[in-house]
């Protein structure tokens, strides 16, 4: 089970991170960046697979 600490993580960090659309640039700020709110995240994980690689990144520094 993935956290809402490594969603947050992980978000702040990936390189393919885009926002959902529907999100208002009040709304799309530094607190919402995680990986739930990108349109890549489809059925809790991530469908350009870069969730693993960009964890796997943050834990080696």
């Amino acid at each position: 089970m993935v956290s809402r600490q490594q969603l947050e993580s992980v978000g702040k960090n990936c390189p393919g991170y885009a926002p959902i659309e529907t999100m208002t640039n009040l709304e799309e700020n530094e607190e919402n960046v995680r990986c739930d709110t990108c349109i890549h995240w489809v059925n809790g994980r991530c469908n350009i697979d870069l969730f693993d690689e960009v964890l796997e990144n943050l834990d080696q520094s």
